[in-house]
């Protein structure tokens, strides 16, 4: 594979999770309406942090909104999920 192609296939994994992470913000949206499915909202913070592995900036706003929502229907698990996420990350997110 050139290098050309390396920088192709970056640029559609980018797109890709930039789609995604608009429909996990529509998700995000709906779920602090007042969904309190942990196993659901468990599920969509592990795809987030799954794009966050390629578009950190992009993808932290909606992890830390559904990180608060969680905080309040569950602090054990919003706290585990502080410590995923520092633990994943180089850089810290505050504690709950």
């Amino acid at each position: 594979m050139n290098m050309d192609e390396i920088y192709k296939s970056i640029n559609e994994l980018q797109g890709m999770v930039s789609v995604n992470l608009g429909v996990l913000n529509s998700r995000v949206d709906s779920i602090v309406m007042g969904n309190s499915d942990i196993n659901y909202i468990e599920h969509t913070m592990d795809e987030i942090l799954d794009c966050m592995m390629v578009q950190y900036n992009e993808g932290l706003p909606i992890f830390i909104k559904l990180l608060n929502y969680i905080a309040i229907i569950n602090e054990e698990v919003a706290i585990s999920y502080v410590n995923i996420h520092n633990e994943i990350f180089d850089t810290k997110i505050r504690k709950l």
